[in-house]
């Protein structure tokens, strides 16, 4: 594949969608770089460096009409648009609920376009937007403090205050990743806290992060009233994934607030929560409405392009979540592929850290589909009686035979009673007996049910329709490899 990473051309964006360590990365899976030169030098990267990994310079138009996948920072600018290609993917951050222009001009270009900000996790996590939001939450305080300065029409408050003047107060609407931030850098200023939310979870969640020291509210009409007169920086941090924020803040509270506080609406690329809040650039951050300074700027993680940098990259190429029913571990080398490769363990049954050589496991129940994708092998099952070796091959097993490590077995169970698979360090077995069977060295043995949910991947149901086979994953010392993220 051609990957391409054009230069960001918004306003006061300096990040890039790739480090040269990605590049790098992709390189060495076998596909070909094409970095716009200079697209690196914001965020302290030089054109060398991408060379150096293995990616190749190039001008924008010569990138844009050779790259099937486009990496991006930030949603294409009007002039960007024109270059897409029929079919070409891109990837990078959309917001597309503000820009509806932009949704148009996209769907005119047949473009497969995937926003950053939507990917998510079976869990509702959005990893991708969450080291955004991250660096977003933080900045919002760090800027708000800074424009709370007397010389930049501010109030004049010094949010951590001194020994007998009042520290200054901090209102955050929305406690998911924004605001879960943004209230740690208040704290860490020495600021009055309040934190609001709809989900009291997330505020039960926030009182034990922060020990009691943040005030937690549930978020209304009156709530909201309350703070914000109170308030001498306003947060906005609310986000509904791939929607445009809701309203809470209307002009007549904002009118209400005292003169020189600081409003910093972080879902302004959403189309902000705060109905006095609009687009703003870094180079002209903020503006002042019926006494308050505004500040809307859409690429705030831009502020720190080298940080923010960094913190996408790994993200977008380091975050594989974990499936479901397997436990974080390491990648080994299988025999028959060659090429080192996450597998994945099944779990001990629940209750035991383990057991004794000799003794036998707590049987744990598990099955899969006749189909069944292996986590961790990308290998698929074709059908019944096959063994799938990770070399690619297909061959019918005999009853009982050893799989070597890096094999996947699915084993025949026409009119067969309840299948026992065993694992061990060495190799893997399949009985077809009604009874339990000895393991050769002690080690784990695990019971498959026909028909039963897959514990270990959490795929397919629970009664499959092609219920004629189970087949089971073995992966010897293999372990899963993953990691888990928060809602934005």
């Amino acid at each position: 594949m051609v990957v391409g990473v054009p230069k960001e051309i918004k306003v006061g964006e300096q990040r890039i969608a790739l480090t040269p360590a990605g590049a790098r990365a992709f390189s060495d899976a076998g596909h070909r770089i094409l970095v716009e030169a200079g697209a690196g030098a914001g965020s302290g990267f030089r054109d060398e460096e991408f060379a150096a990994a293995g990616a190749e310079l190039a001008g924008v138009a010569e990138l844009w009409r050779q790259a099937e996948l486009v990496l991006k920072v930030k949603e294409p600018l009007a002039e960007e648009v024109p270059r897409i290609r029929d079919g070409q993917t891109l990837f990078t951050y959309l917001h597309l609920a503000a820009v509806p222009d932009l949704v148009r001009g996209l769907i005119a270009r047949n473009a497969i376009a995937i926003a950053y900000e939507t990917v998510e996790r079976a869990d509702g996590s959005l990893p991708l937007l969450t080291p955004m939001s991250e660096v977003a939450g933080r900045l919002a305080v760090q800027e708000g403090a800074h424009y709370l300065g007397r010389a930049y029409g501010g109030r004049g408050i010094l949010l951590s205050g001194v020994p007998g003047v009042p520290h200054g107060n901090v209102a955050i609407l929305g406690s998911g990743t924004v605001g879960l931030n943004a209230a740690k850098s208040a704290l860490g200023l020495g600021a009055d806290v309040s934190l609001l939310d709809i989900n009291l979870d997330r505020l039960r969640h926030a009182d034990d992060v922060f020990g009691g020291r943040v005030i937690t509210l549930a978020s209304n009409a009156f709530n909201i009233e309350q703070v914000i007169a109170r308030a001498d920086l306003l947060v906005g941090a609310v986000l509904v994934a791939g929607a445009r924020a809701p309203r809470l803040v209307t002009e007549v509270l904002v009118r209400r607030m005292k003169p020189g506080a600081v409003i910093v609406d972080v879902a302004v690329d959403q189309g902000g929560c705060i109905e006095t809040v609009r687009p703003t650039t870094l180079l002209e951050p903020v503006y002042t409405l019926h006494g308050v300074l505004h500040y809307g700027v859409t690429n705030m993680p831009a502020l720190v392009p080298r940080t923010s940098t960094f913190a996408l990259t790994n993200a977008s190429l380091c975050s594989r979540p974990r499936a479901q029913g397997t436990t974080p571990g390491r990648a080994r080398r299988s025999r028959t592929g060659g090429r080192r490769q996450h597998l994945a363990r099944p779990r001990r049954a629940s209750g035991g850290g383990g057991h004794r050589r000799g003794e036998a496991a707590r049987p744990r129940r598990a099955s899969l589909g006749a189909r069944s994708h292996v986590a961790g092998h990308g290998l698929r099952l074709e059908s019944e009686g096959e063994r799938v070796v990770a070399g690619g091959a297909v061959e019918p097993p005999a009853r009982g035979e050893a799989i070597p490590r890096g094999e996947v077995l699915l084993a025949p169970a026409a009119g067969a009673g309840p299948m026992h698979a065993r694992h061990h360090l060495g190799a893997s077995e399949l009985s077809q007996t009604g009874d339990r069977t000895q393991d050769q060295e002690g080690r784990h043995e695990h019971e498959v049910q026909p028909g039963d949910e897959h514990e270990a991947h959490g795929k397919g149901p629970k009664n499959a329709s092609r219920s004629a086979g189970t087949d089971e994953a073995l992966a010897g010392r293999g372990r899963g490899h993953g990691d888990d993220g928060r809602r934005g």
